[in-house]
């Protein structure tokens, strides 16, 4: 949540170690469609806590949000790799 950000940054401060927010947001429809067609839960989640949260997560410059709503999973996980710096000139010719 915005409010913990602060928190997590701490933390991460603290014991001295390398991070990057990035937060997975889909245009709603995609986010909805995306969470009631999931199978890795035994329920899914109710449209009205999708609605409640979508428009709650908004964060400044320090989260990247990324509009992952036309990216596949594999996709996805290589923008961020790349985008974080985890990826240097090496391993992104493998």
């Amino acid at each position: 949540m915005p409010e913990d950000l602060d928190k997590c940054i701490k933390m991460f401060e603290t014991s001295k170690m390398n991070y990057r927010f990035f937060l997975l947001k889909p245009d709603y429809q995609t986010a909805v469609r995306r969470c009631q067609s999931r199978t890795c839960h035994t329920n899914i989640t109710p449209e009205y806590w999708i609605n409640h949260f979508y428009d709650l997560l908004e964060f400044d410059e320090r989260v990247k949000v990324i509009d992952n709503t036309n990216m596949t999973a594999e996709e996805m996980g290589k923008y961020i790799w790349e985008l974080g710096g985890f990826c240097n000139e090496r391993d992104s010719k493998h």
